[in-house]
């Protein structure tokens, strides 16, 4: 989770959807000098509540309230992923990490009992004031940061993060992993960020 206090905003990220460029982003650009890396104190600060990286927008929110820090007078964003992709890559981790499953199916109902994604940018009938997308995560950063006040160009170009998205990550030996049945449950357990972004379970990933 990302915090500022000065402008106040702050960033909520659902495990992978891109938690460490965002955090890359919005920590260093026009915040550390580029000469020295260092970090320029007491500007913006990386702020971790409940020992976690990763908080819904309610726990948050209970952060700020036991912290004496109003929620609503903070700029609220949140970064969401083609749940079906986020899916493969919180598998692909957990399996390069040595967690072993019985087969995908497994995997899925491991996470049908975790926090969907619009867990992260709803608290109560209050919806962020911006969803941004992990697929078109540096425009949505330039829309944030021209919010904000914020220069982050320096750090988003020389990246081409959004240009290599794809390319760093190969998941083709995960071809075919959904059959319908998963891609079933996985949309109703995503039905609101799907309902949001129009995301659809990409072609790769369908079992023929």
């Amino acid at each position: 989770m990302i915090i500022s206090h000065n402008p106040k905003f702050l960033c909520l990220n659902p495990p992978k959807t891109g938690t460490g460029y965002i955090e890359f982003v919005f920590e260093y650009s026009g915040y550390m000098t580029k000469e020295d890396s260092k970090l320029i104190k007491n500007r913006l600060k990386t702020f971790l509540m409940f020992n976690t990286r990763h908080n819904t927008a309610t726990r948050a929110k209970e952060s700020f309230t036991k912290l004496g820090l109003n929620f609503d007078d903070y700029y609220k964003f949140c970064v969401v992923r083609n749940p079906w992709a986020r899916v493969v890559s919180y598998y692909n981790m957990n399996i390069k990490n040595g967690l072993v499953y019985k087969n995908f199916g497994e995997f899925i109902n491991f996470l049908l009992d975790q926090p969907n994604q619009s867990e992260y940018y709803k608290y109560s009938s209050k919806t962020f004031d911006y969803v941004c997308s992990l697929e078109n995560i540096n425009n949505d950063i330039r829309y944030i940061s021209n919010i904000l006040n914020i220069d982050v160009e320096e750090q988003l170009d020389p990246l081409n993060w959004q240009d290599n998205f794809n390319a760093q990550r190969d998941y083709s030996k995960y071809s075919g992993i959904f059959t319908n049945d998963l891609i079933n449950k996985v949309a109703e357990k995503e039905k609101d960020v799907i309902k949001l972004k129009g995301y659809e379970c990409p072609e790769e990933f369908i079992a023929s």
